[in-house]
């Protein structure tokens, strides 16, 4: 179950009554409008409308919006045009989504570029209901806007609250790891501004993704201390929500006590019925579970009038439908199949009802810009009609002479744009065709040019080296061989030294062209291994991070994933100018993804071209792998590799 958090400063939405609304409609309809200001007019309809949406009259709520904009229009006064836009939304999407979605966009596109204030309660308002009708093609583009918005305002908290709510519909559309990378970042900025409501709601959206890929305990872990949280604040609706999530994450495990404990603790913390029917549904499949039927039917009975109450079709069915399957585990195959026509019914309702939302909102899309369409085809038309008129006797008295002229300039301008065309069709071809073997050079010669200096490397060492004092344990051995004295065994132990010495730096090589770590305990030791000892030694901070890598990869795979892994590290070392280091590795959907992230300053033309660069493209190109980087706000690097296990 997912959580709505409205905007603190949307107060009129919140904490007020009936009656103290049905007062102040009361007061408002007493104001002679006529006496006022058009300015005062505006905000007296703007607040009609509020009180209309609080009392539910959603008809009249957007008839005093629509006439504070006619008001405000008049006045030529964007900002109270896009105020009272927001007003027309918010009732609007009660009446119809498509309509309140419109006027939102409405609101947004004449708030946003003044940064007026109330930009944030339409952003935030379009982008909740985007999500919650899991249009997250559109969410993501206005939650993506509302960052930058409160960036722009260094607002912290909505800052924070809108990386939250980004990484969710990441999670919502199953890209876990893109979720996850915006929840690190935006628990970064709350751990330095010590927010606890940032770094609370961070961890409780984390459980959710941990525990949408089953990872329980990773779930479990940030669910537990987001509850803590939310009770410490006083924030019994969301604590309750979160009891709720931990409970279902217990009933996946089947874990029916916990699952018990903790829905029971959502269903005592419920302040608001509305949010009570999920919870009911889910607790009766504990209960069920149990065989204590008679507690399953009675919940499940109380969720079906609450949902029914409040319209919630979705909750109505999946109570329907857990009802109509306890009864076919009972033998009651009759009832079942009652309750089994309505889940049907209400399910069918959901649906339809869903789709012809979505229909409706772009039809509206489209017709609207038919109609623009239409406007500057007619305006293009009356033009067109003029300027003929105007030239129609010179038109006439020449066609005959410009028709022949036009005709020829047509066919030998035909005839050179076809030649041009080819002409440059080939000079593209060959380019692209050149283009395409430099690389290929680029890429071998790299290779070559980075085995070669292996080589030479490996040479050096065991010239300065094995071969410096193999020469001198010959030289002593030639001298105790020559000599007629007893035998010196202090002279022997030091030849067994030397003989040691020259043993463990052919060993020290051996390593380095094959790490130990990476042929005996596979990638992720090697790795973990390498970042300990290479980023220590050059006083860089690291967060290694494995997702689904349990069992060992192609020993390809492996070998080419570490030859990178190093070369980006020796990369970040000479260039970026790095304090720390990101880095994760993880498998999915039959692919493998190291994604390394540094804040250094991020200058990619040192890397352009390189022998290293060009050294990992080649890697990848035989195993069929991608290699990207991306820049951080213009400070740096994320460096991406993929590579398909397949």
């Amino acid at each position: 179950m997912t959580r709505k958090l409205p905007l603190s400063l949307l107060f009129f939405l919140i904490a007020i009554s009936f009656s103290f609304a049905q007062g102040m409609l009361d007061s408002l309809l007493q104001i002679d409008q006529s006496e006022d200001s058009p300015r005062t007019n505006v905000f007296t309809n703007m607040n009609l409308s509020r009180e209309y949406y609080i009392l539910g009259d959603y008809q009249q709520g957007f008839s005093y919006g629509q006439k504070g904009v006619g008001i405000a229009k008049k006045m030529n006064n964007d900002t109270l045009v896009g105020q009272a836009y927001f007003y027309v939304a918010l009732n609007g999407f009660e009446i119809a989504p498509d309509t309140g979605f419109n006027y939102y966009i409405k609101s947004i596109d004449l708030l946003l570029p003044l940064e007026h204030n109330w930009t944030a309660f339409a952003l935030n308002n379009l982008c909740t209901e985007y999500t919650e009708m899991s249009w997250y093609s559109e969410a993501l583009e206005y939650r993506l806007k509302s960052l930058d918005f409160f960036e722009k305002k260094n607002d912290t908290l909505m800052t924070i609250h809108s990386m939250v709510r980004i990484g969710f519909i990441h999670d919502r559309i199953g890209e876990y790891d893109e979720a996850l990378a915006w929840y690190n970042r935006a628990e970064k900025i709350a751990i330095a501004w010590d927010d606890l409501s940032g770094i609370t709601e961070v961890y409780a959206y984390r459980g959710i993704a941990y525990d949408e890929l089953e990872m329980y305990d990773s779930a479990h872990y940030y669910n537990q201390i987001a509850i803590a949280n939310f009770k410490e604040m006083g924030d019994f609706d969301a604590y309750g929500i979160w009891c709720s999530n931990i409970g279902n994450t217990y009933l996946k495990q089947k874990n029916y006590k916990k699952a018990e404990e903790f829905l029971i603790k959502a269903l005592e913390s419920s302040e608001n019925i509305e949010n009570k029917a999920i919870k009911q549904i889910n607790l009766s499949k504990v209960y069920y579970y149990y065989e204590e039927y008679d507690k399953g039917d009675s919940l499940l009975h109380e969720a079906i009038d609450i949902s029914t109450i409040y319209s919630q079709y979705k909750f109505l069915s999946e109570a329907y439908f857990t009802l109509s399957e306890s009864l076919q585990k009972r033998n009651q195959s009759e009832k079942s199949l009652d309750y089994y026509k309505k889940y049907k019914a209400y399910e069918d309702t959901v649906f339809n009802q869903e789709k012809s939302n979505q229909i409706a909102y772009h039809n509206t899309k489209f017709k609207t810009q038919e109609k623009e369409k239409e406007l500057l085809v007619h305006k293009n038309k009356n033009q067109k009609l003029m300027n003929e008129k105007l030239q129609l006797d010179l038109e006439l008295a020449e066609r005959n002479v410009w028709v022949l002229f036009l005709g020829a300039v047509i066919i030998v301008g035909s005839f050179l744009a076809i030649l041009l065309f080819l002409r440059k069709r080939r000079i593209l071809e060959k380019e692209k065709n050149e283009a395409l073997l430099e690389e290929k050079n680029k890429g071998i010669q790299s290779v070559i040019t980075a085995q070669e200096n292996e080589r030479s490397r490996i040479a050096r060492e065991l010239h300065d080296g094995i071969v410096q004092e193999l020469t001198y344990v010959k030289s002593q051995l030639k001298n105790l061989a020559s000599s007629n004295n007893v035998i010196n065994h202090t002279e022997i132990d030091q030849i067994a030294v030397e003989i040691d010495r020259s043993a463990q730096e052919v060993r020290n090589i051996s390593h380095e062209l094959m790490p130990y770590a990476l042929k005996e305990l596979g990638l992720v030791a090697a790795l973990d291994d390498m970042f300990e000892k290479v980023l220590k030694a050059n006083n860089i901070g690291f967060d290694f991070s494995v997702i689904g890598i349990e069992d060992r990869l192609p020993s390809t795979i492996e070998v080419t994933l570490y030859r990178i892994a190093q070369e980006l590290v020796n990369n970040v070392i000479k260039h970026s100018q790095a304090t720390e280091l990101e880095i994760l590795l993880s498998a999915r959907n039959q692919q493998i993804t190291l994604r390394i992230e540094d804040n250094g300053i991020g200058m990619t033309s040192k890397l352009d071209g390189g022998i290293g660069l060009q050294s990992i493209k080649s890697r990848l190109d035989l195993i069929n792998g991608v290699f990207k980087f991306e820049k951080e706000n213009q400070q740096g690097l994320v460096a991406i590799i993929q590579i398909p296990l397949n």
